[in-house]
């Protein structure tokens, strides 16, 4: 059975040859993608979780706080921007831990697009959340697809994929079928 990397890049890998871009574009771009499942940790804040997973891209050099932020590719302030724009607030004491299922994927969502990546992949990214959070991560969605960002997204829900998708693959056993749309 294929991971979800190795699925990934040879459904990239096979859309490119249809499309007949050559080795170095989507080719290339599916073997350095870094898929994974958010890191939340329970014990701390929202703020501090997206501190560490900086720190632990090795982004960032952190003091025993999280708090102060060194040169790097994202600062303090970026990160709480981006919290504010998955409606999460930055300042709450509340842990991660105590986090209903929507805000856990908020935050995870905070998680993936604070560095600002050109191309986003998300698995089911409205699942947890109620009508309120999904209207408002469509926009988020829309926004950055407006801003250049390629937004690749896995999903059943037919609404999503209408509203938010400019191309519809199916994929089954790593095979992409373009599906009318």
């Amino acid at each position: 059975m294929k991971t979800t990397k190795e699925a990934v890049i040879k459904a990239t890998s096979d859309l490119a040859d249809e499309k007949g871009l050559n080795n170095v574009s989507l080719k290339a771009v599916a073997q350095k993608l870094n898929i994974r499942t958010p890191s939340l940790y329970n014990h701390i804040e929202s703020l501090d979780n997206l501190l560490l997973e900086v720190a632990h891209n090795g982004m960032r050099d952190m003091n025993e706080r999280m708090m102060k932020i060194a040169v790097g590719k994202i600062g303090k302030e970026e990160i709480i921007q981006t919290l504010k724009s998955v409606r999460l607030d930055p300042y709450s004491k509340l842990h991660v831990g105590k986090y209903s299922m929507g805000m856990k994927q908020r935050l995870g969502i905070a998680q993936a697009i604070m560095e600002k990546p050109e191309i986003l992949i998300l698995d089911e990214p409205m699942n947890g959340l109620d009508n309120d959070g999904v209207m408002e991560m469509r926009k988020l969605f829309i926004n950055l697809r407006e801003e250049g960002t390629m937004i690749i997204i896995a999903s059943h829900n037919k609404e999503d994929i209408e509203v938010l998708c400019d191309e519809v693959f199916e994929m089954e056993k790593g095979k992409l079928t373009p599906v009318q749309h």
